[in-house]
Parts: structure tokens; C-alpha cells; sequence
């Protein structure tokens, strides 16, 4: 009797747990307060498209980080870093561009916000430009002890760097040799003296690039540097890894080194055949393009691509359905548009469409697949327009 009385009261006991446990999660999900629990401890990145980063590399990264679920991303630019917009952030990603004008952008007092939050422990991702940025010398950030290595550097090339058995290790992915795209990066060497921190080279060229008959300084150089600066890890590459899909465990190691957090991006298209875009990313900065960018990424019968000069050059309008153009600085993209006339004629004939901001009209065909966008109107519906 004992024995069947204990049995009843244990199956009992559980049967309440369960309810309760079953309870307890419907209930998590209708509260807001554990929704914001929840929120919380996504990684709080900052995005830097102020003036300076630009080129087909801020755009993917902008996807990158936009479309990790692990990741709460916040655009920033030069004023928004002297208002004090990284005190509430984990990480601040610099993409490529022109060092100098990031600088400028956000100017020394900038500087001095971007040095305190790194200090306090703050994490720092810089690539290209980015890294260039956290070079000792006048006129950057000055984060690292490296500086510049005299020699030739060179222009846009694919090449090969080997990351060695500790940066495998940081970014946790494979030790060995991968193939990058490289553009105008900055070729360093350390700095002896340096009191705020210790930094390594994870990872360096066994490319050259360089005009015939000038002597190279590539080879053996930093590709990839990591270290600290106070309580703060900071990680930079010479290289862009985002170019190319293939490359992403580079990219989100880069992130996983200094926050131990890896970004698993997840790309938006769920259609089997879903309208191509191509995004014309061409001399577009600023936060504007790169939200738009994001609003066309969330649609899941649109299939986005970055459409810059190399793109063009590839052939990539051959398999686009759809060219978007926000007319952020129209002049350089009227400059593209008339170096590339043959093709986007090419490109309506065979009925393709063009979605373009309305500075650009006058320098695009007259043709019934041209729409041009009034302000305040949506490219993204305008792109998923059936022909």
C-alpha cells in the first residue's frame, strides 16, 4: 500500500512540474520582460558609414552584421562617436575606405571617445581603412604599435595570406593559407615601444602586388594584427575578407577573437526563383543607402547582390532581373553609369529593370523599364514590381 501511495504522489509531483515548466515557458513568451531579457544579450555592434568608408566592402559587412541573429547593430557616424553613442555599445567596426577621411570624420576628439572605449574594454574590429585606422601615427587612432613600413604597397589583387597556429586559434578556424581580396591595405611593421597593451601578428602575405619593376614590400608583412589597448581587444586585417562568401569564418572569427561571440549570418531569399537586385553600391556612403540596402535584404522573394565596378566588369548584369540606384552622390554614379552605357542599354534590351533615384534620371536612357523614385516612395516595392 505504502509502496502504490509513494508511485501516485511521484507521478503526481512530476505531472505538476511539467504543467508548470509547460506554463512557464507560454508564459516567457508572452512577456515582454523576458523578450527584453532575451534582447539584451545580443552583442551591441556600432557600424562606422561616416564619411571615409566606402567602397563594395561596407555593404557587405553592413550584411554580414545586419543578418546575424546574434548581433544588434547601431550605424554610426563621425558626430554620433563625439556625442558618446559608444557608451552603450560592445563592439565598433570600421570597414574600408580612406583612413584619412575617417579621421577626419571623426576628428581627434572622436579619436579620444574611440581610445577611452576600447581602454574600458570596448572591442574594435578594423578592416582595410579600419586598420589603418589603428596605426601609431599623427592623424589615426593610434591603437596598436605598428606603423607604416616603407615600401610601394599596391593596388586591388587577389592574394595569399597564411594565418598562423594562434590566430587559427583566436578566430577559431583553420591554420593555413586562404585567398583574399586585397585593395590599397596598409603594409606595417611593430612598433617597438608601446605602453598601453601587447599585440601579435596573426596572420601575414605570401602575395606580392605591385607595378612591374617596382619592388614589392608585401611579402611576409602584417596581414592580420590582434591585441590590446587596456581592457580592450582589438583585431585588424590589411585584407578584405567579406569580399567573398567563402571567406565569412574569417570575417565573423574576426568578431569571435575579440568578443567571443560568433555572427552566424543568415541570408534572407527563400524563394527557388526570386527577383535578382543588384544594388548598385558604387560611391554610396552614409547611413541612407545602407538602410536601404537592409529594407530590399528583408524581402524573402528578393535575392540582393552588391553591384560595384569590379561587378560590372564580371558581367554580373547578365544575371540580374533589377538594378537599384539610390542617387547618394549622383555625380559618381553618373560617372559609372556613362562608363558602363553599353552594358545597362544591353541590360534593358534583354528587359531587365532599373530602379533609380530621381538625380539620376537625366543621365539614364529613356526607356519604359526605367522607373524613377519620387522622394519618399519604396524601392522595395517598386523592385518586386512583376515585369
Amino acid at each position: 500500500m505504502k509502496k502504490n501511495f509513494f508511485t501516485l504522489f511521484a507521478g503526481a509531483f512530476f505531472t505538476v512540474m511539467l504543467l508548470c515548466s509547460c506554463n512557464a515557458v507560454q508564459a516567457s513568451k508572452n512577456d515582454p520582460s523576458v523578450l527584453a531579457v532575451k534582447q539584451e544579450k545580443l552583442l551591441k555592434v556600432g557600424y562606422f558609414v561616416g564619411d571615409g568608408s566606402n567602397g563594395n566592402g561596407v555593404f557587405h559587412w553592413a550584411r554580414l552584421l545586419k543578418n546575424s541573429p546574434q548581433l544588434d547593430v547601431t550605424l554610426l557616424v563621425g558626430e554620433d562617436i563625439r556625442n558618446g553613442k559608444l557608451d552603450d555599445l560592445d563592439l565598433l567596426v570600421i570597414p574600408g575606405g580612406s583612413s584619412r577621411r575617417q579621421y577626419l570624420n571623426v576628428t581627434e576628439k572622436g579619436g579620444d571617445k574611440i581610445r577611452e572605449f576600447v581602454k574600458k574594454g570596448g572591442s574594435y574590429v578594423g578592416i582595410c581603412a579600419g586598420f589603418h585606422c589603428t596605426l601609431n601615427k599623427p592623424d589615426r587612432f593610434r591603437l596598436m604599435p605598428y606603423t607604416y613600413r616603407k615600401g610601394a604597397g599596391g593596388y586591388r589583387a587577389k592574394v595569399a595570406i597564411d594565418i598562423n597556429e594562434r590566430g587559427a586559434e583566436l578566430l577559431d578556424i583553420k591554420k593555413g593559407r586562404y585567398f583574399v581580396t586585397y585593395s590599397r591595405g596598409p603594409i606595417s611593421k611593430e612598433v617597438k615601444e608601446w605602453e598601453h597593451g601587447k599585440a601579435e601578428t596573426l596572420g601575414i602575405y605570401r602575395s606580392t602586388v605591385s607595378h612591374i619593376g617596382v619592388k614589392s614590400n608585401f611579402m611576409n608583412a602584417p596581414a592580420m594584427i590582434y591585441g590590446n589597448y587596456g581592457k580592450g581587444k582589438i583585431i585588424a586585417t590589411s585584407f578584405h575578407p567579406e569580399m567573398h562568401r567563402e571567406n565569412d569564418p574569417v570575417s565573423m572569427g574576426c568578431i569571435y577573437a575579440v568578443t567571443g561571440i560568433r555572427p552566424t549570418p543568415v541570408y534572407p531569399a527563400k524563394v527557388y526563383r526570386p527577383v535578382r537586385v543588384a544594388f548598385l553600391s558604387t560611391y554610396t556612403v552614409g547611413k541612407e543607402p545602407i538602410r536601404l540596402l537592409w529594407e530590399l535584404d528583408k524581402e524573402k522573394e528578393l535575392d540582393v547582390r552588391l553591384l560595384g565596378e569590379s561587378e560590372l566588369s564580371d558581367g554580373m548584369l547578365l544575371n540580374t532581373d533589377v538594378v537599384v540606384m539610390p542617387d547618394i552622390n549622383a555625380k559618381g554614379k553618373k560617372n559609372t553609369l556613362k562608363k558602363y552605357k553599353k552594358d545597362f542599354e544591353d541590360f534593358l534590351a534583354r528587359g531587365g529593370r532599373i530602379v533609380a533615384g530621381k538625380r539620376l534620371a537625366d543621365a539614364l536612357p529613356k526607356h519604359k523599364n526605367v522607373t524613377i523614385i519620387p522622394s519618399g516612395a519604396s524601392f522595395v516595392q517598386e523592385a518586386l514590381k512583376k515585369p
